[in-house]
């Protein structure tokens, strides 16, 4: 399936006072857009570079999107590009001489996706498969890949299509003058179940899973993906990966290439925020709880309604009052500490949550930290 939504574990330090964990791991907040981001020194090839300079403008006016999408998977070697290209190029050869892609758009659409998995897309689907060298080197694919390799080659046989973005799914569009013809591009048999709607949704469950065609069948909301979106995507979906592999930083940038092109890509916010959580949990492991408390601090100016923020804020400053052997050294924390707190309630009262505003407050009052503590 198209991993658009990150299962992401958050890891809680052991050493008490104990970091937050949580069992919701999407942390998706729909309508908030980036502002400030929290930055790390986290190199960007030219590759990269260059596709963000061609996409601030919302277009992909000189990279194609096949190029876009190989430099967001990570395909940022000129040497392994141009490999890649000439494969792309002989495929399209291929098709012009063989004749099929003739006829209406819906015979083209079905002749392109039966080419696209008899000769491409040979090696299975894979719900990891969304670097397209996966897709190059030994046929896998997940759903996001196979719309790329399908709208890149259409385009070159002057096929309108764009993707469909469902919870934790994508498929294509094909504009017609019929009508828009969808195409569930992980499905090599979809056009010949055409006429049987059980059969093709059969199809996609046993392509992508029950649970994620179960998911994408009840989503109520759709999202046309253009260019920009689908190359968005795959950044967000690198960044599962980096996220995953215990790769913070790099997971942090990952994920922020990807609201840099599609700021409405709420699951790359939730994995930015995820992600940053964790990169501070991981140093103040290490014993960096100076970098650590600056990690939370820089999320709270992007994210300052994310909880676990300022839960895991209030631990690190307790651990650093832990630390403490002097009433001179302990004082700045106690402060810190409780201003913590009060940031916390504030920010819950803001958003209209005085309950839970109240609950901080009398977990401030009962801090073992704060008590007795003019």
């Amino acid at each position: 399936m198209l991993r658009l939504v990150a299962l992401v574990t958050i890891v809680a330090a052991a050493a008490s006072p104990a970091f937050a964990q949580s069992g919701d791991a999407r942390f998706v907040f729909p309508g908030q857009e980036p502002a400030t981001k929290p930055r790390g020194p986290v190199a960007t090839s030219p590759a990269d570079e260059a596709l963000a300079a061609d996409a601030a403008d919302g277009r992909l006016d000189r990279v194609p999107l096949l190029e876009a999408a190989m430099t967001a998977g990570g395909i940022v070697d000129p040497r392994a590009q141009e490999t890649y290209r000439r494969r792309f190029e002989h495929w399209v050869a291929e098709l012009q001489v063989s004749g099929r892609m003739t006829g209406a758009e819906r015979d083209k659409a079905r002749a392109l996706l039966e080419y696209l998995h008899d000769r491409v897309l040979t090696g299975g689907f894979r719900d990891t498969s969304t670097s397209l060298d996966e897709a190059f080197e030994h046929g896998r694919f997940n759903c996001i890949s196979s719309v790329i390799l399908y709208r890149s080659l259409g385009e070159r046989f002057a096929l309108a299509i764009h993707g469909v973005e469902t919870p934790g799914h994508a498929y294509a569009v094909v504009e017609s003058p019929s009508g828009p013809i969808v195409v569930q591009t992980t499905c090599r048999g979809w056009f010949a179940a055409a006429d049987d709607a059980a059969t093709q949704r059969d199809l996609l469950r046993r392509t992508i899973g029950e649970a994620a065609a179960a998911t994408s069948e009840a989503a109520l909301e759709q999202r046309k993906l253009d260019d920009v979106g689908l190359v968005a995507v795959v950044y967000y979906n690198r960044g599962v990966d980096l996220l995953e592999a215990g790769r913070f930083e790099e997971a942090v940038a990952a994920n922020e290439a990807a609201l840099e092109l599609d700021a409405r890509n709420s699951a790359a916010r939730a994995n930015l925020l995820a992600a940053v959580n964790n990169w501070s949990l991981e140093v103040g492991r290490r014993g960096d709880l100076a970098q650590a408390l600056q990690l939370l601090e820089i999320g709270l100016t992007y994210a300052p309604e994310y909880g676990l923020f300022h839960e895991n804020l209030v631990a690190l400053h307790q651990q650093r009052l832990a630390k403490a052997v002097t009433i001179e050294e302990s004082a700045p924390q106690t402060k810190a500490l409780r201003d913590a707190y009060t940031r916390w309630s504030r920010e819950l009262q803001r958003r209209g949550a005085s309950d839970e505003a109240q609950q901080v407050a009398r977990r401030a009052a009962d801090d073992p930290f704060l008590r007795n503590v003019p």
